[in-house]
């Protein structure tokens, strides 16, 4: 009887587990390739690592983000007051006999900076007081990380309700101090309510009137990571696309219209106008001469309380002639180039 060949596959093609195998004691017996594969498994376990850890640290961050949602929509009675105090006490710091040397017309800038933002919050109050009394008028506001989340949160919850939410934000400081135990953990709380509050806004504001103030009104920094640029967005054609692009200009990865993008403040800290309309304001939060702690948190309301009335007394030196600090008026012109922090 004759036999048959043996068929191509069997004698050409090694099993599954033969290739495994082999690669394996190729990878093992060569000193080149066990290298590659050490220095592979390097590279990749830390953020797989760092990866596992955000999600299990999110699964305990539902009370404080329950919390935080709550005080949003109800500020409590006595952030309120305290938010009429701080505004009462940046009218008086506002001389009406005295002429400032400052702009009739300006844009603001605001850097990134974390919650170093609260001493913005103090200088806007003194603006604030500054617009009232028709001495200046602000036309538009840019800013990335923080410094955007200030300026896109006044444009469209208004005034009282930013101060007041921002004021609020220091009873988690207080409530939930382990979450602000370390750099990564207070990161990784901020983003997490950072989406809360981009969800709450779509919720509550985001509607068509907010998107038109906000358009060409308000500038905001995000970092495309793929490939690794910046991109300033002014315009705002939808809810969806208004909070992811509020979500990129300060969260971990975000989807920004297909392409992965993340915080702003990595590309362009503090993108200032360059089309020379006007003057600009720059606020530089950290030459502000805060304690760089507060960058990732506070101890409670009074820290932030004592944040806000230094960025109210700062800019009212700055209007009087002392220079240097966190302020600079600029010109705007092409030349200008990405801010770093």
């Amino acid at each position: 009887m004759e036999l048959s060949p043996p068929s191509p596959t069997s004698a050409t093609s090694p099993s599954p587990t033969l290739t495994k195998r082999s690669r394996f004691s190729s990878c093992r017996n060569n000193p080149k390739k066990t290298c590659c594969c050490v220095f592979t498994l390097l590279i990749l376990l830390p953020p797989l690592l760092l990866y596992v850890y955000v999600l299990i640290y999110r699964l305990t961050l539902s009370p404080s983000t329950s919390r935080f949602v709550d005080l949003l929509k109800v500020p409590p009675h006595n952030i309120t007051l305290l938010n009429t105090n701080l505004r009462t006490r940046a009218s008086n710091l506002i001389d009406e006999d005295t002429v400032y040397e400052f702009p009739e017309d300006l844009d603001l800038v605001i850097s990134g900076g974390g919650f170093l933002s609260y001493y913005s919050l103090g200088v806007s109050q003194v603006l604030s007081e500054l617009i009232s009394n028709n001495r200046t008028r602000v036309h538009r506001y840019s800013g990335a990380s923080a410094g955007a989340q200030s300026s896109f949160k006044l444009i469209v919850m208004g005034e009282d309700l930013h101060f007041v939410t921002s004021l609020s934000y220091g009873l988690i400081f207080e409530e939930y101090s382990s979450k602000y135990n370390n750099m990564l953990n207070a990161a990784i709380t901020a983003d997490w309510h950072w989406r809360a509050l981009a969800d709450y806004m779509e919720d509550e504001f985001l509607g068509e009137e907010a998107l038109e103030r906000l358009t060409e009104k308000v500038y905001i920094s995000i970092t495309l990571l793929f490939p690794w640029s910046n991109k300033l967005i002014s315009k705002y054609t939808s809810k969806s696309q208004a909070k992811s692009a509020f979500l990129a200009t300060g969260s971990m990865f975000i989807n920004y219209e297909g392409k992965l993008a993340s915080d702003g403040g990595a590309t362009d800290c503090a993108p200032r106008f360059k089309d020379n309309s006007r003057q600009q304001l720059i606020v530089n939060l950290l030459d502000s001469g805060l304690d760089i702690k507060h960058v990732t948190s506070y101890e409670g309301l009074e820290e932030i309380v004592e944040v806000v009335e230094k960025g109210q007394d700062d800019f009212v030196k700055f209007l009087l002639g002392e220079a240097g600090g966190a302020f600079q008026i600029l010109d705007e012109r092409e030349e200008w180039g990405t801010y770093g922090c």
